[in-house]
């Protein structure tokens, strides 16, 4: 059972109260036998004094307060606001570890861009699909596509090749 006269003499402080010197003293020393001996929580003595309950945990690590385990720490099980992991849930690209692919999200060097897109339009010429090689390697589609097209042309969703579109200026120009 807490010791409520250890937590009384704990002081209430005005706000904007800057401790410093022999106040941050008297505070840090009645904090500590209030949480050491009066079993208060961090929580409970932030209440009594009007500060944070960070100021307080920063003032009893300032005292070399060792903290009691909270309760979850002293079943061993996940604390309440982390979510378990299911084995049974399908594999993510982050997930995936495939030897030969850069991980995505990560800026590639020049030489490492090369080589990936030299993979992909090998396989693409091969007859992958771009979606299969955006799920192979775990980089998104749009990035696979813009490999490929720098390249050389793409197929069609017919397997035909397609043309790359002329660019704006070049070729004859319609009369006016």
């Amino acid at each position: 059972m807490p010791d409520d006269q250890l937590l009384q003499d704990v002081p209430v402080l005005t706000p904007r109260t800057l401790l410093v010197g022999e106040q941050r003293d008297t505070f840090r020393a009645a904090a500590a036998r209030a949480y050491s001996e009066g079993e208060h929580s961090v929580a409970a003595i932030a209440r009594h004094s009007r500060r944070s309950s960070q100021f307080v945990r920063n003032v009893l690590i300032e005292a070399e307060v060792a903290f009691r385990p909270l309760p979850w720490q002293l079943t061993r099980q996940q604390p309440p606001f982390v979510t378990q992991q299911r084995d049974d849930r399908p594999p993510s690209a982050n997930d995936r570890t495939v030897d030969n692919w850069p991980p995505p999200g990560k800026r590639l060097r020049p030489e490492q861009q090369e080589s990936v897109t030299s993979e992909f339009r090998r396989k693409y010429d091969a007859g992958a699909s771009i979606q299969a090689l955006a799920e192979e390697s775990g980089w998104s589609y749009g990035y696979v596509h813009r490999r490929l097209a720098e390249t050389g042309p793409l197929r069609s969703p017919g397997g035909n090749v397609r043309s790359r579109r002329r660019q704006r200026g070049s070729g004859p120009q319609p009369p006016r």
